[in-house]
């Protein structure tokens, strides 16, 4: 983020600014980054592994939910 609030590879200014920097921000919000830190001293393909699996797991659930007819439950 330093690095483009700095414009250290891109010269850009105003909202351009604000929204590359709204993009960079935005992964921190999300698990994934910090699934992926949990795993970095076992190399990158076991960082990879736990993330694909995540992912799969958020794809899958709404399916699940659909095809089991649990949508109308006030949780999910």
């Amino acid at each position: 983020m330093i690095a483009i609030w700095n414009n250290t590879y891109e010269e850009d200014a105003g909202l351009e600014k604000l929204v590359r920097l709204l993009l960079a921000f935005s992964q921190f919000i999300f698990p994934g980054v910090y699934i992926k830190h949990l795993f970095w001293r076992h190399g990158p393909r076991y960082q990879d592994l736990p993330t694909e699996l995540f992912i799969f797991a958020k794809t899958a659930l709404p399916l699940v939910i659909m095809a089991t007819g649990m949508e109308r439950q006030p949780v999910l």
